[in-house]
């Protein structure tokens, strides 16, 4: 528009020069005449004029030059209160919606193209301007971009009629416009199977809105929350069964930005989606009232972002079956409302961090199928409210601390395919809630403890190097069904 507005500002034009203009082809015309006569201007006879006459000219002068006056003033203030037509908008009716309506097609980038700006395109921008405070050079404002495309597509497909002076729509188009990017940033594709495109969110069967239609919970990707098995050797092996990849989304992409925009948030889940590419974007942080999020199954990578431990009501954390690398940062121990952390199949390093994790609420513990190494430290018995602590797969070493016994919720304890070596300690043999144990594929030696595992179903101590016999209180398990 502003190019536009600028053309009109440069074109020459004013009614002095109109009329010098007029007065030139006049001279000219009357120059033809008198050559075509055969005599010149200066030799033209000298007729005589009577007074009367003059004086009859010159008061007809004078009435036409107030006339001619009157008129351009006229002409200048209706030339003011009309729109600017050149431009094609009328800014005094530049915030009223006037868009389609028609329902988007299949794929909704099919029918965008660089056209001028509709009357609602440009209350769009005026909206990412001021309300949101976008830069000029922001990726909304640059075309090919999914922003770009996520806009275009509101003011010209959407099916929602939306007023942008009114304070609750206001509210419910930056809402639109994060989702819409959303499903441009991962890949624009139906395979997403999203329906949001077509109706109003909050009657999308992945969204969840509350009374005032703000969007609580948004569940992107199909299957099951968790998958039954792991990821991890589909990834390297492409060899799961078929079933599995019926639930799975290829549709590739990134999480964008913008889903910082969705700022009512309480639950999100995007799952099941192995193209999935990117990091986990920085913006989540605004999302302050996020209890839940489940990034799993993907193929996310890079650290984890401060960003995601800023958040003071996160109680559930599942980022499983993803490439997602580096340390745990100790402000994990910032999410005071954290109950379960849940981080298999990644490729994480470093060391437990169990101090920090005491200032949360963690219940569940799950860092299977990653890097981390050195010694369990005898600090772990701090969190005395775990109930599932899961570290197989992992690269520990060392004897098992006594301490762990004092770890007296445990349920599920976990700790095959690492290098732990030694006795078992016999304070674990007092974990009297425990239902699953695992120590499987490690270098344990020596006897196994006398036992007080009355709810224990499954125990796996396979691929050690235990000698002797199982003590008689194996004779008091009564619930267990399997032991390898």
């Amino acid at each position: 528009m502003a190019s536009s507005v600028y053309a009109v500002a440069s074109v020459p034009f004013s009614l002095d020069s109109e009329q010098e203009s007029a007065r030139e082809v006049d001279t000219t015309a009357n120059d033809n005449v008198a050559q075509r006569r055969g005599e010149s201007l200066s030799n033209l006879p000298h007729r005589k004029i009577h007074k009367p006459t003059l004086i009859l000219v010159t008061i007809l002068f004078i009435v036409s030059s107030i006339f001619i006056a009157v008129g351009v003033t006229l002409d200048q203030k209706q030339r003011a209160a009309k729109p600017d037509t050149i431009t094609g908008v009328d800014t005094s009716a530049a915030l009223k919606t006037s868009h389609p309506s028609s329902s988007p097609t299949s794929s909704p980038s099919s029918n965008l193209s660089i056209a001028p700006s509709s009357e609602f395109e440009v209350a769009l921008n005026l909206i990412f301007k001021d309300r949101l405070r976008l830069a000029e050079d922001a990726p909304v404002f640059t075309p090919g971009t999914d922003q770009w495309n996520a806009k275009r597509w509101m003011a010209h497909n959407d099916p929602m009629s939306l007023d942008p002076t009114d304070e609750n729509d206001v509210l419910k188009i930056i809402q639109r416009f994060a989702l819409s990017t959303i499903f441009y940033s991962m890949s624009g594709k139906d395979p997403m199977n999203v329906d949001w495109m077509e109706m109003d969110e909050c009657h999308s069967e992945h969204i969840s809105c509350d009374g005032d239609e703000i969007v609580r919970a948004l569940e992107i990707g199909e299957g099951n929350d968790q998958l039954e098995g792991s990821l991890y050797n589909f990834k390297l092996h492409l060899s799961h069964t078929s079933t599995l990849l019926d639930n799975l989304v290829t549709t590739g992409g990134t999480i964008p930005d913008e889903i910082g925009l969705l700022s009512g948030l309480e639950n999100l889940v995007i799952k099941n989606n192995i193209l999935l590419g990117g990091t986990i974007p920085r913006s989540i942080e605004h999302l302050l009232e996020l209890r839940q999020i489940g990034f799993f199954n993907n193929s996310l990578g890079g650290n984890l972002p401060d960003a995601l431990f800023s958040l003071p009501l996160l109680t559930y954390l599942n980022l499983s079956d993803n490439f997602l690398t580096g340390r745990i940062s100790t402000k994990i121990g910032q999410l005071a409302s954290l109950e379960k952390l849940i981080l298999d199949n990644n490729d994480f390093t470093g060391h437990l961090l169990p101090l920090e994790l005491r200032k949360t609420k963690i219940n569940v513990l799950s860092l299977s199928g990653n890097r981390f190494g050195a010694q369990i430290v005898p600090a772990m018995h701090f969190l005395h409210e775990l109930e599932y602590l899961y570290l197989d797969r992992n690269d520990f070493v060392g004897q098992l601390p006594f301490e762990l016994g004092q770890m007296t919720k445990l349920k599920s304890l976990s700790l095959s395919q690492n290098s732990f070596s030694g006795t078992l300690p016999s304070e674990l043999g007092v974990l009297s809630e425990l239902r699953y144990l695992n120590l499987a594929a490690n270098r344990f030696d020596g006897e196994i403890p006398a036992v007080d595992w009355p709810k224990l179903k499954t125990l796996n101590l396979d691929d050690n190097a235990f000698n002797g016999t199982f003590p008689s209180t194996f004779s008091d398990l009564h619930n267990l069904g399997e032991c390898i």
